[in-house]
C-alpha cells in the first residue's frame, strides 16, 4: 500500500509539474488567436526593401532614402497626388507640392480627428476595430485588413479648407475622399521598387466631369541641382538622371510610371515643372497661385495656359524633354535642381463612385547611364506584366 501510495504521489507531481510547464512555456504549435493593435501613426516610415519612405498624416510622401551597396542616397524630397477639375465653369484643385507651405492641402482628418496612418503586414493578423472600412480601407473576404505587398502604410485622405487664405490652396476639390496606399515587396527582384495605390471617390451626389489626376515629384537624386529630367513616351516614364559630361561614367537614374489610370487613358502630358523661373518663366512656382494653374498644369498647359513647344522640332507637344540624353540628341532638360510630374485625364467620376489610379517607382544605377536607364526600362516593363503586383480587387 505504503508503495503504491508514493507511486500515486509521484505521477501527481510528474503531472502537475508537466501542467505548469506547458502553462509557462506553450508548444509552438499551438495557436494563440492574438492580434496586433492597428493604431493610427502621425508619420510612419515603410522600409521594407532597399528603400527608407517617411509618410505622414497628411498623406505627403517624402525624406525618401535608398540604401544601396551600404551607402544611402537620397531619392526624394517630396512626391504626392494632384488633383483638379473643371465643374459649372468653376476650377478646383488638390495638390501634394514643394512649391509652399503648406506643402499639401489634402489632410488625414475626419470629424475633427485626424486618423493619420496605418501601417500593416501582411504576415500579420490584426484587430479590426480600428479599420476604416468606412473610408475606403481595403479589406479581404473575410472582413480581415487587406494588405498591398508584404507592408503597406495606409491613409484616407480628403480636402483641408483651412488655407482659403493661400491663393493656390483656396479652391479645393469638394467631397473627395482618396484612399492611398504606399508599398512594397520584399523580392530581390523589386528591392528598388515601391508603388502608390489611390483610389479617388466622388462622395458628392452629382458626377464629376473634366477630371485630371497627376503624380508629381521633387526629385533628389543624390546630389540637389545636378539633375535632369527625361520622358519615355514609349513607356510612358519619366525618369530623372545625374548629370554627367561623360556618360561612360557611373550613373544613377530613378523614375516612376502610371500602372493603372482611371478609365484607362493612360499619361496624357509630362509637363516642363520648374522650381525657378528664369529657365522656362511661364512654368516656375513662383508665379503658381491658382487651382485654374492646378488644371493647366494637369492639361500639359503652362501657367498662363500655353502649349509646350518642342524646341528641337517646333512641334506643339503634352510631352516634355522626349530626347535621348546618352546619344544627346532630341529635346533635353536642363541641369537643375528638377521637379516633373506625369498626368491623366480627362475623365468623369459618377457621383459616389470611385476611379484608381496606381504608380510605380523604381531606381537603378549602373557603370554608364546607357546601362542604368536601359535597365530601368527593362524593369518597369517586367512590373508591367505582372499585374498581381498591383491590381487588386
Amino acid at each position: 500500500m505504503r508503495i503504491n501510495l508514493l507511486k500515486f504521489l509521484v505521477t501527481l507531481l510528474i503531472i502537475f509539474v508537466g501542467c505548469k510547464s506547458s502553462l509557462i512555456n506553450p508548444s509552438p504549435s499551438v495557436e494563440t488567436n492574438t492580434k496586433e493593435e492597428l493604431i493610427p501613426y502621425k508619420i510612419k516610415a515603410l522600409a521594407v526593401n532597399n528603400f527608407s519612405i517617411l509618410l505622414d498624416r497628411d498623406g505627403k510622401i517624402h525624406d525618401v532614402i535608398w540604401h544601396n551597396d551600404s551607402t544611402d542616397i537620397s531619392v526624394i524630397f517630396l512626391t504626392g497626388l494632384w488633383i483638379g477639375m473643371n465643374q459649372d465653369g468653376i476650377p478646383y484643385g488638390d495638390i501634394t507640392w514643394s512649391g509652399n507651405f503648406p506643402e499639401s492641402n489634402f489632410t488625414g482628418e475626419w470629424n475633427n480627428k485626424r486618423n493619420g496612418i496605418f501601417y500593416i503586414e501582411g504576415n500579420k493578423s490584426y484587430d479590426t476595430s480600428q479599420w476604416p472600412v468606412e473610408l475606403g480601407a481595403p479589406v479581404n473576404n473575410d472582413g480581415t485588413p487587406k494588405v498591398y505587398g508584404d507592408a503597406m502604410c495606409w491613409s484616407a485622405l480628403t480636402s483641408d479648407t483651412a488655407y482659403s487664405s493661400i491663393p493656390i490652396y483656396s479652391s479645393p476639390v469638394k467631397n473627395v475622399i482618396v484612399s492611398q496606399a504606399l508599398y512594397a515587396y520584399k523580392r530581390d527582384d523589386l528591392n528598388s521598387v515601391f508603388f502608390v495605390r489611390y483610389e479617388i471617390k466622388n462622395n458628392s451626389s452629382k458626377d464629376w466631369n473634366n477630371v485630371y489626376v497627376g503624380f508629381y515629384s521633387d526629385t533628389d537624386l543624390g546630389l540637389i541641382g545636378n539633375n535632369r529630367t527625361g520622358y519615355d513616351s514609349t513607356r510612358g516614364l519619366t525618369y530623372t538622371y545625374e548629370d554627367s559630361l561623360n556618360n561612360s561614367e557611373y550613373s544613377r537614374v530613378t523614375g516612376f510610371a502610371f500602372l493603372e489610370t482611371p478609365s484607362n487613358i493612360g499619361t496624357t502630358s509630362h509637363r516642363i515643372m520648374r522650381k525657378n523661373d528664369y529657365i522656362n518663366p511661364d512654368f516656375g512656382e513662383y508665379d503658381f497661385t491658382s487651382a485654374q494653374q492646378i488644371l493647366y498644369a494637369l492639361q500639359g498647359l503652362s501657367n498662363s495656359g500655353k502649349l509646350m513647344i518642342n524646341p528641337t522640332t517646333g512641334q506643339i507637344t503634352s510631352y516634355a524633354f522626349t530626347g535621348d540624353p546618352v546619344t544627346k540628341t532630341g529635346w533635353l532638360d536642363t541641369k537643375v535642381d528638377v521637379r516633373s510630374m506625369i498626368s491623366s485625364g480627362p475623365f468623369s467620376i459618377p457621383a459616389h463612385e470611385t476611379k484608381k489610379l496606381s504608380v510605380v517607382w523604381i531606381v537603378n544605377d549602373g557603370p554608364n547611364l546607357q546601362t542604368a536607364l536601359s535597365t530601368l526600362k527593362t524593369k518597369l516593363e517586367k512590373i508591367r506584366i505582372e499585374p498581381n503586383l498591383w491590381q487588386f480587387n
